[in-house]
């Protein structure tokens, strides 16, 4: 008879689980999530478990001549008591206390979460721990979100490609072989293959916006000032800022309305018809750089047909260019040494400045030596350049505002990437990314169509602080014209019983692999597909015979 129950109870788990994985196919928005949560079709516990489940079915799945995602680097062990904690919470209030009540969301490996790691990246880092959360982490969890895992990134979020010591190598969402885009890449893969249904990254010369591109979701880099640098990992201070992503334009809103710093309530503004009698220019070259020459015609088609649609809702469309605008960064990185020495010592972590990074398991910047140069030409806070760099910024704003006022301009049209789909080609991705970084002003990015599998992106920029009409624009567009499509994901069944401890050991072992097999003999962050699933299989083989 014990057995009858057990196996009844199994098999009862076991619809119900795949019950959930049928409802988190079809990418639902934290609407619909509540709606379900509200109607008892499943508890938060529940929720959380099925998009840990998915995590374990699409994650790592690979074959032959199929990379793995490897969006993942650190999965949270404290996510389902979290949950059980809030269906306590419900049964005892019977109502949210929070907008993002139950709503799991990824954050970059760069941005502290108390007891998870804040490795950026960087397998010399793997030591390091904050003893708080990030500003921004702590206004998501008042709002009960969970924090369901750590992003992949680039390391150091110094780079376009997705590709670290820690981690190894990102896989596009739509197609593995191809570039994530980074540094944000395991954010936007994470939102993409629906690991979660928001996700955030940090920005400092696209690297919310190109990995939202190229996987087909929704990313903003937020006015500069917007939200706090307070709790993430500071490289790049002067010009960096994290930003939300997610799979739809009210999520995304949502989100950045938690992690801004003003009172604004973004949802508010979402207007289908908000593209009526706006007046937006297409820019069509920067400081003397086209950002279409070169473009293949099939993707200048999908441009012009997103002109035609944008006219078609009452909106205007002009060209301009940009010549006076000033694409320098040689000095971005300006402060950035104090105050990544400053960020270690005031948390726990095993080593103790900048130098060590380069002295450690990372070639990010190249062999050891040559970072320590890098290091040596950094300018301090208190340098020239430090100040030069804010002239620069403050000086692009003031040109763009001036242009857009005095033509009337509502927002600023740009192609994300030359190449239209994900390239590693760093010419193919262009300048205009350097645009909202070097100005401060925020951008948009929304997908627009898909090519031979692909998706293709478009950035939208706007005035200081005018998040809510950039919102605004890109909800629009997505109601009439074209809406987040999900990839088609390769099952890996195989890691369906493994515990989050088992994933973590597995995602480090994959990384550090990849780095002593590829990274660290040829002196440069570069790994193929075809070393990135080699890498997968030696670790998960690893993990099998010492662990499993």
């Amino acid at each position: 008879m014990k057995k009858f129950f057990l196996l009844v109870l199994m098999t009862v788990h076991y619809v119900f689980a795949a019950d959930m994985q049928k409802f988190l196919q079809t990418n639902p928005s934290i609407e619909q999530i509540h709606t379900g949560l509200n109607q008892h079709e499943f508890s938060c516990k529940e929720l959380i478990n099925g998009y840990l489940e998915r995590i374990k079915l699409y994650n790592l799945s690979t074959n032959s001549n199929h990379a793995p995602l490897n969006a993942i680097t650190q999965l949270n062990p404290q996510a389902l008591v979290i949950a059980d904690g809030l269906d306590e919470e419900l049964a005892k209030n019977k109502v949210f206390t929070g907008s993002l009540w139950c709503i799991p969301v990824i954050v970059k490996d760069n941005i502290d979460v108390a007891g998870l790691r804040t490795s950026s990246g960087s397998l010399t880092l793997l030591g390091t721990y904050p003893l708080m959360d990030a500003v921004i982490i702590r206004k998501i969890k008042g709002q009960g979100g969970i924090i369901l895992a750590k992003s992949a990134m680039d390391e150091m979020a110094s780079g376009l490609s997705g590709i670290s010591s820690l981690s190894g190598r990102i896989g596009n969402a739509y197609n593995t072989a191809y570039n994530p885009g980074g540094s944000s890449g395991g954010s936007a893969v994470s939102v993409a293959a629906n690991f979660a249904p928001l996700a955030i990254g940090s920005d400092n010369s696209g690297s919310v916006r190109v990995p939202a591109a190229y996987n087909g979701i929704y990313g903003l880099r937020p006015t500069y000032g917007l939200i706090s640098h307070a709790g993430i990992f500071p490289l790049g201070n002067l010009d960096g800022t994290a930003g939300p992503m997610a799979n739809n334009v009210p999520d995304l809103a949502q989100l950045l309305t938690i992690m801004a710093a003003n009172k604004v309530d973004y949802s508010e503004y979402l207007n289908a018809d908000s593209l009526v009698g706006k007046h937006f220019a297409m820019i069509k070259s920067v400081a003397g750089k086209s950002l279409f020459i070169g473009m293949p015609q099939s993707i200048l088609a999908i441009y012009n047909k997103v002109k035609d649609n944008l006219q078609s809702q009452g909106a205007t469309i002009s060209e301009i260019d940009l010549p006076r605008f000033s694409l320098e960064r040689k000095n971005n990185m300006a402060g950035t040494i104090e105050e990544i020495n400053g960020y270690l010592t005031q948390n726990i972590s095993n080593i103790s400045g900048f130098d060590a990074i380069c002295q450690g398991k990372s070639r990010v910047y190249g062999t050891p030596k040559n970072c320590m140069k890098l290091i040596i030409g950094i300018k301090s806070k208190n340098s020239p350049e430090f100040q030069q760099v804010t002239q620069i910024i403050a000086k692009n704003q003031a040109y763009i505002l001036g242009i857009m006022q005095q033509q009337h301009l509502d927002g600023l049209i740009l192609p994300s990437g030359k190449s239209g789909i994900a390239s590693y080609d760093g010419n193919q991705i262009g300048d205009q990314s350097v645009i909202a970084s070097n100005s401060g002003l925020p951008e948009i990015t929304l997908p627009v169509a898909q090519y031979k599998g692909l998706p293709v992106g478009l950035e939208l920029l706007g005035p200081k602080y005018a998040e809510s009409a950039l919102l605004s624009y890109a909800f629009a567009y997505q109601k009439h014209f074209y809406s987040f499509k999900a990839p088609n994901l390769l099952l890996a069944p195989q890691f369906k019983n493994w515990s989050i401890n088992e994933l973590n050991t597995l995602y480090l072992l994959i990384g550090k692999i990849s780095f002593t097999t590829v990274i660290e003999p040829m002196n440069q962050n570069k790994i193929s597909p075809e070393q990135s699933i080699i890498a997968t299989h030696k670790a998960i083989m690893l993990i099998k015979t010492v662990i499993r």
